[in-house]
């Protein structure tokens, strides 16, 4: 049966198909050529399956070749596995610093971190949330490895990634005017308060926020300041005006806000992963892959819809 199939069988196995001599794999191994040829007789019994024509020279069946290339990979991942247990056991785990906007927390980013440290027991990954012109300035200083920022820095020392790109959406209370519309002009709200972030925080967003406003024919009137996307919700709902903010914020499920889409829906924002450029880290590399990988693929998977979001916070539309 194949659950009795052992480790050592596998390793007999991929001797003989490399070297299609079972002296000279015997002879490799350093077991007794009679002791091998009883070991994969044994094997093929418990596979039930003829893995060698032994006559008049070792070659491969067709069920040998399959159980060949499944072999090495079964025995790579043993060996993989092993590795890290080695590693985790004795305590020498590799530590990514990574660092996370409030934006980003807001994404399926914090599962697929959760996702590579699952895959990855022998790397750590410490997250620590800050602003984007932050981050970028532990970046340049070692102090984090990684970043997920709105900023997308054009200096050299980095490289960066496009991983999320959702549209720009209108916060407002739930009993606004104009709340009972699924999709509102911009140019509605050319009278209103605007509560928004300083430009401190994520120029860029900021910019693109203005600009998206003086299009609609109007600069927006900003009477409050937050710097956190909560905070911001929380201040429209509490009636100190009305706020742009990245479609990811409706995850937030402030009571008394809602969020609608905003006419035209050219206007996106998006969130990169950003690494030192002289990183030569094999935990770093293959942290980036993963998630470059990961978060494209949903992000992909989501086109023509809000991406990468938890679902709507700010109920439905009324009719």
């Amino acid at each position: 049966m194949t659950q009795d199939i052992e480790l050592r069988h596998l390793r007999y196995f991929l001797a003989v198909a490399e070297e299609l001599s079972f002296t000279r794999a015997a002879t490799r191994l350093c077991i007794a050529q009679p002791a091998l040829s009883q070991q994969i007789r044994q094997l093929e019994e418990r596979l039930n399956a003829v893995l060698f024509t032994r006559t008049p020279r070792v070659t491969l069946t067709p069920a040998g070749k399959a159980f060949m290339v499944a072999g090495h990979r079964a025995l790579t991942h043993v060996q993989q596995a092993a590795a890290i247990a080695t590693k985790v056991g004795s305590g020498r785990r590799a530590v990514l610093h990574v660092g996370l906007s409030s934006a980003a927390s807001m994404t399926q980013f914090p599962r697929v971190v959760r996702e590579f440290t699952e895959q990855h027991p022998d790397i750590e990954s410490r997250i620590r949330e800050m602003h984007s012109t932050e981050q970028l300035e532990a970046l340049r200083t070692g102090a984090l490895d990684a970043g997920i920022v709105r900023e997308a820095p054009s200096d050299v020392p980095f490289v960066v990634h496009e991983v999320v790109r959702e549209p720009l959406m209108i916060i407002l209370p739930e009993r606004h005017r104009l709340a009972r519309h699924a999709a509102i002009p911009l140019s509605r709200f050319a009278d209103e308060s605007f509560v928004l972030f300083p430009r401190s925080g994520a120029p860029t967003l900021h910019d693109q926020v203005v600009a998206m406003c003086r299009e609609a024919g109007f600069t927006p009137r900003v009477e409050n300041e937050a710097h956190e996307w909560h905070t911001m919700a929380a201040l429209v709902a509490a009636g100190f005006g009305v706020s742009i903010a990245p479609a990811s914020v409706a995850g937030l499920r402030v009571r008394g806000s809602t969020m609608r889409r905003l006419l035209p829906e050219a206007d996106r924002t998006a969130l990169y992963l950003c690494t030192p450029a002289n990183a030569g880290s094999d935990a770093l590399g293959a942290f980036a892959r993963f998630i470059i990988a990961q978060m494209r693929q949903q992000l992909n998977g989501a086109r023509g819809r809000v991406p990468l979001t938890r679902p709507s916070a700010v109920g439905r539309p009324k009719r």
